[in-house]
């Protein structure tokens, strides 16, 4: 079985996304983010309120305020940010990638890749894991790379039997995530 597809800017930022969904790092510095400057307006609220004597209760319940709402809705503000980060990163790195028609197909125990520059096999014990969500699946290779195949391109008919063929042959489940989404 084989198939085509090329892929988006859309796509590689989705995958992005969900690599750092799923990075234990990336959710510590998130959650750092997140509690660091909401601690800081809190004791510097606290700070000015002791500094005037417990005579000023609005500096701590305006900073106090502060805090809670950068706790609360930092979030926002942060998947913006890795969402720009990332969409900077894929026009630098991957602009030479970005809708070059490539087919993946599996020859025995072989994955045989092919693009408009290369040629490759990859033998099927390469692949660690298999991860889907709603729009893609994502082919985890034991070299830290993922290939990342769209449904929509693809068709979603014609993933789910490629991903099967790859399950019984190489004896690995699918991690299913279709409610994922970037949050």
């Amino acid at each position: 079985m084989k198939i085509e597809y090329s892929l988006s800017k859309e796509d590689f930022l989705t995958h992005n996304l969900f690599a750092a969904s799923k990075s234990k790092i990336i959710a510590k510095r998130r959650f750092s983010n997140r509690l660091i400057p909401a601690l800081a307006y809190l004791c510097f609220g606290m700070f000015v309120y002791f500094i005037q004597g417990r005579q000023n209760i609005g500096y701590l319940t305006a900073f106090t305020g502060i805090s809670f709402i950068w706790f609360f809705f930092s979030t926002f503000y942060q998947r913006w940010i890795y969402k720009k980060y990332y969409s900077k990163f894929i026009d630098t790195n991957y602009k030479d990638r970005i809708g070059e028609l490539s087919k993946i197909g599996i020859e025995e125990d072989m994955l045989k890749i092919e693009n408009s520059s290369n040629i490759g096999n990859l033998n099927l014990n390469e692949v660690v894991s298999i991860e889907e969500i709603s729009t893609h699946a994502f082919l985890n290779l034991k070299s830290k790379v993922s290939i990342i195949l769209p449904k929509k391109m693809a068709g979603a008919e014609n993933i789910a039997k490629f991903i099967e063929e790859i399950e019984n042959k190489r004896g690995i489940k699918t991690i299913k995530n279709l409610e994922w989404r970037w949050k």
